[in-house]
């Protein structure tokens, strides 16, 4: 039997001319996990403006959720909405994997490191 995939979103936006607003990476991120047969149980959302990840309330609950064990998955409609600090977005990916936690990129699937290149994720 296939384990459940429990997933939740993550999407975070910019300013108003962001090339990728929120409605469309909800978009993305519901197909992706309806496509991989994920059971989306939360979304989380934060916009322009609000600063490193301490300081975003949707970026927190989702971290929680990770640690309380509620998800197993996260999707994003892209890498550059987690972060896009190299440092923060490192220590971000090595939480998820100390949890147990599949990363997944709409449309792409599972998040391989290598793509990203080892030495820029190596902790």
């Amino acid at each position: 039997m296939t384990p459940t995939l429990l997933a939740a979103g993550y999407c975070r936006s910019g300013l108003s001319s962001d090339p990728c607003p929120l409605p469309g990476q909800i978009d993305q991120i519901l197909s992706h996990a309806t496509k991989q047969e994920m059971r989306l149980t939360a979304m989380f959302a934060d916009y322009a403006g609000v600063g490193p990840h301490d300081r975003r309330l949707g970026l927190t609950g989702l971290l929680a959720a990770v640690e309380d064990g509620s998800v197993n998955v996260v999707v994003v409609a892209s890498m550059d909405r987690l972060s896009r600090n190299i440092e923060e977005l490192r220590t971000l990916l090595y939480f998820f994997r100390e949890n147990g936690v599949a990363l997944h990129v709409a449309g792409q699937g599972p998040f391989d490191p290598l793509s990203m290149g080892r030495s820029v994720l190596a902790r």
